[in-house]
């Protein structure tokens, strides 16, 4: 199974196909692709495509405004108005792009905030277009973007640390065909470094230990209750000295009862805890005298 998650169906010249596009619709199921997501790019042009994919409900859309469309403001009612179509399921494609249209920087930039605005209302994704803009797209993204709705960064050809930056913020990193390219040897190795998704991974109720990032937070510990008094005595032991102990009532936010959960280390990293309560402060009151005598 193929999903083609952005495809501009309404710019394909389909005169080849005996039945026009039917016919390149037909051809791509053939090959397997059994979704596709066509991309706005012009709330003027919004309409006719809307019509063309009408028929097809394994065709799904996005409302947007490309940053090199932006010619002015007038229009994000009539995109918001676009973005509740049924089959409209994301917001874009949006962005900045400084490397083909520059004196326009300001107007992109208001053009993004509210896609990336209208994204947050409608928890729809957002489908973001950057290039030589990684500061102002990190900025408004960090600024404006919902990290629980997300979106995608299409068509990245940028470095390594705006990649981990956006991972960071919750969106997905897009890779082209330009990968392939001679001259991709630097996008070859962001690539690289770009975690595998975890399916199991949920931004509303986030949980580290099953993020896409290759890390794991476990504790550490023996995994038994042992008394504070116990641990007292103990310490008493290896120093030498009587502790002066002033007993007082459970105040709000005291903990009465608690240990150092082990199971999911012994799990993941075959941990065993060997050094006693007794060994442990041993060692420890004895480093601490050394180091600070």
């Amino acid at each position: 199974m193929i999903i083609d998650s952005h495809c501009h169906l309404d710019k394909l010249d389909t005169s080849h196909y005996t039945d026009g596009f039917a016919g390149l619709i037909a051809a791509a199921q053939a090959n397997d692709v059994s979704q596709m997501l066509c991309i706005s790019v012009d709330t003027e042009k919004f309409d006719p495509m809307m019509a063309q994919i009408a028929a097809y409900d394994f065709i799904h859309a996005s409302a947007g405004l490309h940053p090199l469309s932006v010619k002015h403001l007038d229009c994000l009612g009539l995109l918001e108005l676009q973005a509740q179509h049924p089959k409209v399921v994301a917001i874009g494609e949006t962005g900045l792009d400084y490397f083909y249209q520059q004196d326009n920087a300001a107007l992109q930039q208001q053009a993004f905030i509210a896609h990336l605005q209208l994204s947050k209302r409608l928890a729809k994704p957002v489908i973001v277009h950057t290039r030589s803009a990684n500061e102002d797209t990190l900025r408004l993204l960090r600024e404006e973007a919902d990290q629980d709705v997300g979106g995608v960064i299409h068509c990245f050809t940028e470095d390594w640390a705006m990649a981990e930056a956006c991972l960071d913020l919750g969106f997905y990193i897009s890779i082209s065909g330009i990968v392939t390219f001679n001259s991709a040897n630097d996008l070859r190795e962001v690539v690289k470094k770009i975690p595998k998704e975890n399916k199991k991974w949920n931004p509303k109720k986030p949980d580290q230990s099953s993020s896409t990032a290759p890390f794991k937070i476990l504790n550490l510990g023996n995994g038994k209750r042992i008394s504070l008094l116990k641990y007292i005595k103990v310490i008493e032991k290896n120093l030498d000295k009587k502790a002066i102990i002033k007993f007082s009532k459970m105040q709000q936010g005291d903990i009465q009862d608690t240990l150092s959960d082990i199971k999911e280390t012994q799990r993941y990293i075959n941990f065993k805890p060997k050094t006693s309560l007794e060994n442990g402060i041993s060692i420890f009151v004895k480093w601490y005298k050394n180091y600070y005598k």
